[in-house]
């Protein structure tokens, strides 16, 4: 039922089962009325015939008298004893002479019976001195082609029908693989680059005009990002230099002789001019990865020494919060990447659970291959992160304290995300139970990929 209903939603099937639906609705229809027609016209020639035969026996009746009538009726039944008109003659006292039928005692048309069974399209009249005549035609012929036409309009109509579930699976194939298409483009855009685009084919026709329109819109939105990222870095940048002159005032104020509340004052002075140009710092990183401008210089690291480097580094600020810090690398795992890029992703999940978590919080730091993939992971007991909120908090500058009176700016996972996005790699966040647990996947390259990455300088460095 599940697996019904499941195809039941596909928009594929349910396109070929409305061709087939039309197709069948349509044959049927045609069928009825052809039966229909040839059913009226087939009983029209039976009744001509009746008419026909019944006027010239009236004649011969109107001239001769009744013996000429019984001679007329005698010789049309020895003429032609098998496919012949049916003749009922029927005297005042009810007696009726020549073929055996039953039938009903009226005058006009009627449907009759003969003894065999057989049925018959039957008139009577009446005749002077209480005589009637009844002349009757078999429907067995015309009832055995209605059949028979039947039986060709049925073999054509699951022929048709056939050819309508062929035709309509052909038809919604083709037009879904065109939609299926703009979808995986669409989705490619949404998580990769906005500078994909969808391909225009030869024909000229609305899906073509639809991939145009976007493709033009996706322009548009790709030279806004692009106009505001650039405004953004532009105001970080500019902003640096001017900051990093009044930090040296700041610090050749306090090597004056200063009174106690000012020097206080200056050494918070200081404290926040070091977050507004951690902020610029972060702000202009992020930038830089998320244009490419920078060539990877990727190359295979051995990611246990790499992380028992970072535990090292770690271990007192980690012990200064009365936090402890956890190294898990089951087996020797190496990983493709820019060893920078790398570095500063790890230390701002580090960074991210170190300061989000409070003290006694276990901290672990992990790597282990899982298939053709690397996968390199922080994991807290912390508060975590609520998952509604998880797609949210890789966005530049979103925070889960809404009120921003924590320290940060919203920027940490943000330069997780563009730097795994730049090795072609995933994140993911998931619970520790409790806690926060971001994994990244690198997915091994292949032989012949080409080179991973449009802006690398160089090809990957193998170990010898």
């Amino acid at each position: 039922m599940t697996r019904l209903r499941d195809l039941a939603r596909r928009s594929d099937v349910r396109l070929m089962a409305f061709f087939a639906a039309v197709f069948a609705l349509s044959m049927a229809v045609v069928g009825a009325l052809v039966l229909w027609g040839v059913g009226l016209s087939l009983e029209r020639q039976l009744q001509a015939h009746v008419e026909s035969d019944l006027a010239q026996l009236l004649g011969d009746y109107r001239d001769d008298g009744l013996e000429e009538l019984r001679h007329d009726i005698r010789e049309r039944i020895e003429a032609n004893p098998s496919s012949r008109l049916r003749y009922v003659l029927i005297n005042p006292a009810g007696r009726a002479i020549f073929d055996p039928v039953r039938y009903a005692d009226r005058d006009g048309w009627q449907a009759a019976q003969t003894a065999d069974g057989r049925e018959l399209l039957l008139f009577c009249t009446a005749l002077e001195a209480g005589y009637r005549l009844c002349v009757g035609a078999d429907r067995g012929p015309a009832q055995e082609m209605t059949q028979a036409l039947s039986r060709m309009l049925l073999t054509v109509f699951f022929v048709t029908l056939a050819v309508g579930v062929g035709g309509g699976t052909v038809v919604s194939r083709r037009f879904l693989r065109r939609v299926e298409r703009l979808k995986r483009v669409a989705q490619a855009i949404g998580e990769e680059s906005l500078s994909l685009r969808i391909p225009i084919g030869r024909e000229q026709d609305a899906f073509a005009q639809l991939a145009a329109t976007i493709n033009q819109m996706l322009d548009r939105i790709e030279r806004l990002m692009s106009e505001v990222r650039q405004v953004s870095t532009n105001i970080a940048h500019d902003l640096r230099t001017p900051l990093g002159r009044l930090r040296q005032k700041l610090e050749r104020m306090q090597a004056l002789p200063l009174p106690a509340e000012a020097a206080t004052l200056a050494d918070a002075a200081l404290t926040e001019l070091d977050q507004i140009l951690g902020l610029f710092g972060s702000l202009l990183r992020l930038a830089e990865i998320e244009s490419g401008n920078a060539a990877l210089n990727r190359e295979w690291i051995e990611v246990g020494p790499l992380l028992q480097e970072l535990d090292e580094l770690y271990q007192p600020i980690v012990q200064d919060k009365g936090q402890t810090l956890a190294l898990e690398i089951p087996a020797p795992v190496r990983v493709l990447a820019d060893r920078r890029l790398l570095v500063q992703l790890l230390v701002n999940l580090l960074e991210n659970a170190i300061g989000h978590t409070g003290p006694g919080t276990p901290i672990r730091l992990g790597a282990h291959q899982q298939g053709a993939r690397t996968l390199l992971w922080v994991a807290d007991a912390g508060p975590g992160i609520p998952a509604p909120e998880r797609a949210r908090v890789t966005q530049p500058f979103y925070r889960l304290d809404r009120g921003r009176s924590s320290p940060g700016h919203g920027l940490g996972l943000s330069l997780v995300a563009a730097i795994a996005a730049r090795h072609g790699a995933s994140i993911e966040l998931a619970d520790a139970h409790p806690g926060l647990r971001v994994t990244v996947a690198f997915a091994e390259p292949t032989a012949s990929a080409g080179p991973l990455d449009p802006f690398d300088s160089r090809r990957p460095r193998h170990p010898r």
